[in-house]
């Protein structure tokens, strides 16, 4: 048998995402943060006031299987010491089927579409915890990373971000 030095444990570091989802999980949402879903069509989620450097959202699933975009304003443009965002995305489903396009605005007033690259960084982390076991990524457009680690995430649309999740397909 053959030992490989400096392998990837795959299934060691999920257990540790595992482990930190549900840490992410359990953090309130920031103090200062504005989610406006009054208008359906104008859905925003501010942090242009928060001033720590990790910025927390609790998001409920449902607005995420809506076709209407989530825009999120006040993004640090800041490429190396810029604001981290953490969406905990909150479900009682197994299964969610993803339906908005996200759009993001910088603190410049610089607005990101999907594309191959970007020059603006990724600061966005979508936790979807342990719980959820399949995310379906299939309309619109989904901008930043993708936390699913004990999840099958199917994606048939742009993604501009990681994926980490048990199985991930792109179809």
């Amino acid at each position: 048998m053959r030992i490989i030095k400096n392998h990837i444990d795959i299934d060691g570091e999920l257990t540790k995402l595992a482990g930190r989802a549900d840490y992410l999980t359990g953090k309130d949402q920031s103090d200062v943060v504005v989610l406006n879903f009054s208008d359906m069509n104008n859905r925003t989620i501010d942090i242009s006031n928060v001033k720590e450097k990790v910025v927390i959202i609790e998001l409920s699933s449902d607005f995420l299987e809506q076709p209407q975009d989530i825009t999120i304003k006040g993004l640090d443009s800041d490429t190396k010491d810029g604001q981290v965002v953490i969406i905990n995305v909150q479900s009682s489903k197994d299964a969610l089927n993803l339906a908005t396009k996200t759009r993001l605005i910088y603190d410049d007033n610089t607005q990101l579409s999907p594309n191959e690259s970007h020059a603006k960084p990724n600061h966005i982390l979508w936790n979807f915890g342990n719980k959820v076991k399949t995310v379906n990524i299939s309309s619109g457009y989904f901008m930043g990373s993708v936390l699913a680690p004990n999840a099958e995430v199917n994606v048939d649309v742009n993604v501009d971000g990681n994926l980490m999740a048990q199985t991930v397909n792109i179809r």
